[in-house]
């Protein structure tokens, strides 16, 4: 039996998220990879930035980009963490 307000609450979950702001939604997105993972996370840019508004050169910055090799999610941060976390190998991007 189709459980109909369960339907209804994916719909009105699905709103929110895509009618909230930009903030929220990096938010959601990087909650994703949970914190048992953390002995898969890798810093592929650290405290630095990549972009095409700089030429794609190397840019000094207070973020640094991590990747979880267990589950492939990317993020960016400025947290204190990434001190303890390793460099990413030669590839991992």
């Amino acid at each position: 039996m189709t459980d109909w307000k369960a339907i209804a609450r994916i719909g009105i979950e699905r709103d929110r998220l895509a009618s909230a702001p930009a903030r929220e939604k990096e938010h959601q997105r990087t909650v994703i990879c949970m914190r048992d993972h953390r002995d898969h996370w890798v810093v592929v840019q650290r405290k630095c930035n990549y972009s095409a508004f700089s030429g794609y050169s190397y840019t000094p910055s207070d973020w640094s980009g991590i990747r979880c090799t267990e589950c492939n999610r990317y993020w960016r941060t400025k947290g204190a963490y990434v001190d303890t976390l390793p460099d990413a190998p030669y590839g991992v991007i």
